[in-house]
């Protein structure tokens, strides 16, 4: 197989410690044709130095610095940077596995899709899958797809055509990989879904996921109504369908639900300032548990939690705060 151009764009911020380790990675490809854009956002450690020491080492290796702007802003830049015919992202405390980009391109080839994906899993973990191919067509994507939990950008290789002029929303700090994904997606996209984890994924303890309650919190909210209104003006058949619109309404009080057990950490004084936003949430959250079908697609526990945040907040926020 001729080798393809693949740009690997990289965001690090403050990400001495793990930058070499997922560098390393993207060198030991069995894929060797690639760049690799290395995004210093504006890193108060060593970053850039270190950054700018391996691309010294490997001419594949380019180093963009910026000011602190946020990983969206990052990708962008990287986006912009970016010569190859395909494109991937990576985290800067993540890797591949060696055959991933080799394994994603060979997909590419024989589907003939605009974008190719893999699983993830720890470096325990890595390569396990029965190795099979689903390939989804325009919004049986979001259906299958984004509906379901893969809403991330990293473990998949882009046709650079497939994205054309689609940028991550640079305002928000939760939710940029779904809208993304939602931007590059038209009818007739095509996606080819490896079961394999080749994308080794490390959890970051200073996620944004996992820190404690900041107000861009609410960005988990925010980017489930956004997604809703693409979906609606450019696929709105989807939401037509009853199993579909349920899920969204599952998955929109359960990020409402996540934003409430952050505000559970906050002091019962400091909580006090977003009673109203709070009480916004109650009913955000009442709208979406008055549909049955929506219920039914809650995970295990989320029922018991929301009949508690809706009719004794105090006595949920109590509960979380001890979690």
């Amino acid at each position: 197989m001729s080798q393809n151009l693949v740009s690997v764009i990289l965001p690090a911020y403050n990400a001495e410690r793990s930058l070499e380790r997922a560098v390393a990675s993207v060198l030991a490809q069995t894929w060797q044709n690639f760049e690799l854009i290395v995004v210093n956002d504006g890193s108060a450690d060593g970053t850039l130095a270190l950054a700018e020491r391996l691309a010294r080492r490997d001419s594949r290796i380019r180093v963009i610095d910026m000011k602190n702007g946020g990983v969206s802003r990052a990708r962008n830049a990287g986006l912009l940077a970016a010569s190859g015919e395909e494109i991937t992202f990576l985290d800067a405390d993540d890797a591949m596995a060696p055959e991933m980009m080799e394994a994603l391109e060979q997909v590419l080839a024989e589907t003939g899709a605009d974008v190719a994906g893999c699983g993830f899993a720890d470096a325990a973990h890595q390569g396990q899958g029965s190795g099979k191919t689903q390939v989804l067509t325009g919004e049986e994507i979001i259906r299958k797809g984004i509906l379901h939990s893969d809403t991330r950008v990293w473990s998949k290789l882009f046709r650079k055509k497939a994205i054309g002029s689609a940028q991550f929303p640079g305002d928000l700090t939760i939710g940029e990989d779904m809208l993304f994904l939602l931007e590059v997606l038209q009818e007739n996209t095509r996606y080819a879904a490896l079961d394999r984890a080749l994308y080794v994924y490390e959890e970051n303890p200073a996620g944004a996921m996992a820190r404690p309650f900041v107000p861009t919190y609410f960005d988990q909210i925010t980017c489930w109504d956004r997604a809703e209104e693409v979906i609606r003006s450019r696929f709105p058949k989807t939401l037509e369908d009853s199993g579909a619109a349920a899920r969204l309404s599952s998955i929109q009080a359960v990020s409402a639900m996540l934003t409430a057990a952050k505000l559970a950490r906050l002091p019962r004084a400091k909580r006090k300032g977003y009673a109203e936003r709070i009480r916004w949430m109650q009913r955000y959250v009442r709208a979406r548990w008055k549909d049955p079908a929506a219920r039914d697609e809650l995970p295990p526990g989320y029922p018991f939690k929301i009949r508690l945040f809706l009719l004794a907040p105090e006595c949920y926020f109590l509960l979380m705060s001890k979690r």
